[in-house]
C-alpha cells in the first residue's frame, strides 16, 4: 500500500468560537491521511483558544498531528498566517478559514489535481456560499462570477483579475514555497501575493467543484456576498458601506506593496499592478464585478486554457 504525502492545514484564528469547531470537525472528517494542522491563535479574547485545545486534547493521533499556536498580542490575519510557516511539515499546504465547513473529498482531491498537474504551483476549488446556519445561498462562485478560466500564468496572474480565494487554496511545498508565504507585514491581501508569487515558478489552476462552504454572517471579515446575497437593499447597501472604506485603503497599500516585493524579488517592473489593485478593490468591495466584466475579454484570449 502507497502511503500518501503528508498534508498540512493553516488554520488562523481570532475570536472564532461561534464556528471553529465545525471547521476542525469538518477537517478531521477528510478521508485523508495523514494531515498535520498548525491552529494559529491571534490573541483571540473569546473562548477560541479553550475550545481548540479541547479538540486537540480529543482528536490529536498518529496521523492527525495538531500544532496549537498561540499569540499574547494581535498582529492580524497575514502575519499571523506567515508567522506559522516555519512549523509547517507538508508536502501540500491548505489555508482554511475558521467560520467555513470543508466536505469530505477536498484534501484528497486537490492534492490528486497537484500530483497530476507538476506544474501547478496552487489549486483553487471552487465554493459554495451558506449563511450561519450553513443553509445554502449560492452553489458555485465560480459559476455565479461566470468564470470559466482553468488555468493562469504570472503575465496573467498580475494582469487579470481573479479570484484567489485563500481559504481555496492547495500549495504544493517546493523549493520556493517559504516566498509565498514570506508576506509583508503591512498587506492586508494575503490570498492576492501567495497567489503574485507562486505564479512565478509555475501555473495557478482553477478547479469547478465546490469543495466547501464558505460561511458568511454579520461578523465576517468579508462583506463580498454579504452585498450579492441579501434580498433587502438596505441591509446590503449597510453592508457595502461597511466595507468599503476598509477596502478602498487596502487596496491601495496592497497594490504599492506587490509592486515593490515583484520589483525586489524578480527584478519585474510591475508599475500597473498598483493601479490594477485598486480598482479591483473598489469595485463591488473586490473581485466580484470585476469578473463579469472581464468575461468576455477571457474567453477570447489566447493564452491559458479554458472551461470548455
Amino acid at each position: 500500500m502507497v502511503k500518501n504525502d503528508l498534508v498540512t492545514v493553516l488554520l488562523p484564528v481570532y475570536n472564532g468560537e461561534k464556528f471553529i469547531i465545525d471547521m476542525l470537525d469538518s477537517i478531521e472528517r477528510q478521508n485523508y491521511r495523514p494531515m498535520q494542522i498548525i491552529i494559529g491563535d491571534d490573541a483571540s479574547s473569546d473562548r477560541s483558544v479553550g475550545l481548540c485545545e479541547q479538540w486537540k486534547s480529543k482528536n490529536e493521533s498518529d496521523d492527525l498531528q495538531i500544532v496549537h499556536l498561540i499569540r499574547e498580542e494581535n498582529v492580524g490575519l497575514s502575519q499571523n498566517i506567515a508567522n506559522m510557516r516555519t512549523k509547517i511539515k507538508g508536502k501540500y499546504v491548505f489555508l482554511a478559514d475558521q467560520d467555513d465547513v470543508w466536505l469530505e473529498q477536498k484534501v484528497e482531491k486537490q492534492v490528486n489535481y497537484l500530483k497530476q498537474h507538476p506544474e501547478c504551483q496552487i489549486c483553487l476549488c471552487d465554493r459554495s456560499v451558506v449563511n450561519e446556519r450553513c443553509n445554502l445561498l449560492l452553489s458555485s462562485v465560480y459559476e455565479y462570477s461566470g468564470y470559466r478560466k482553468t488555468m493562469m500564468l504570472f503575465d496573467e496572474v498580475v494582469n487579470m483579475r481573479a479570484i484567489f480565494a485563500a481559504n481555496c487554496m492547495a500549495i504544493r511545498n517546493g523549493e520556493h514555497f517559504q516566498e509565498y508565504l514570506n508576506i509583508p507585514k503591512e498587506l492586508v491581501s494575503h490570498d492576492t501575493f501567495i497567489a503574485y508569487m507562486a505564479s512565478y515558478y509555475g501555473t495557478i489552476d482553477f478547479m469547478f467543484e465546490p469543495l466547501l462552504l464558505y460561511r458568511i454572517h454579520p461578523n465576517s471579515l468579508s462583506g463580498n456576498y454579504q452585498v450579492e446575497v441579501s434580498k433587502n437593499v438596505i441591509e446590503a447597501f449597510r453592508y457595502y458601506w461597511r466595507h468599503y472604506k476598509r477596502v478602498l485603503e487596502c487596496g491601495r497599500k496592497d497594490g504599492y506593496i506587490l509592486k515593490e516585493e515583484i520589483a525586489k524579488r524578480y527584478g519585474i517592473d510591475s508599475t500597473h499592478v498598483a493601479n490594477k489593485l485598486l480598482l479591483d478593490k473598489t469595485t463591488r468591495c473586490r473581485i466580484v464585478w470585476s469578473i463579469k466584466q472581464t468575461k468576455k475579454a477571457l474567453e477570447t484570449g489566447k493564452i491559458g486554457r479554458f472551461l470548455k
